[in-house]
């Protein structure tokens, strides 16, 4: 769901034979890609995929919510940024301060299937570094590294 692998689904159905056409029975399978996954792959680039449809300033309003995150963003430039660009980050952020171990499994990631991280995941880390060194015990994100 977060990363560039969980933005597509692999839908499988089983098909009937149609008058007597048993090789048409049988397993269909579908890949649906609804963030551009399929791309990110062939480019060997780990992203974070953000809702068809939302604006920069929908996902703003969604995620940061504290003076400090606003303060943040600011310092690191997202209000001059390209929208494209303000949004990736901001929900990069989102989903490093859902589970910000998320930080530690994309490095893995990136380091063991030797992708790339988005540039927008490098500046999306401060908003998740305070929930990192309190809500994930040291034990946790040293099996991500143990992991590599």
């Amino acid at each position: 769901r977060d990363l560039t692998i969980g933005a597509l689904l692999l839908r499988v159905r089983f098909a009937e034979a149609d008058s007597g056409d048993s090789e048409a029975a049988g397993l269909q399978y579908e890949l649906l890609d609804f963030y551009g996954g399929v791309e990110d792959i062939r480019r060997g680039m780990l992203r974070s995929p953000y809702p068809v449809g939302k604006t920069i300033e929908n996902v703003r309003g969604e995620v940061l919510r504290s003076p400090s995150d606003k303060a943040l963003a600011t310092r690191l430039g997202l209000d001059c940024a390209p929208d494209a660009q303000a949004l990736q980050t901001v929900w990069w952020a989102k989903v490093l301060m859902d589970d910000p171990l998320r930080i530690c499994r994309a490095l893995r990631f990136a380091a063991k299937l030797r992708f790339s991280l988005h540039e927008t995941f490098w500046v999306a880390i401060p908003f998740a570094l305070e929930a990192l060194r309190g809500k994930v015990a040291g034990s946790r994100k040293n099996t991500e590294y143990l992991k590599i």
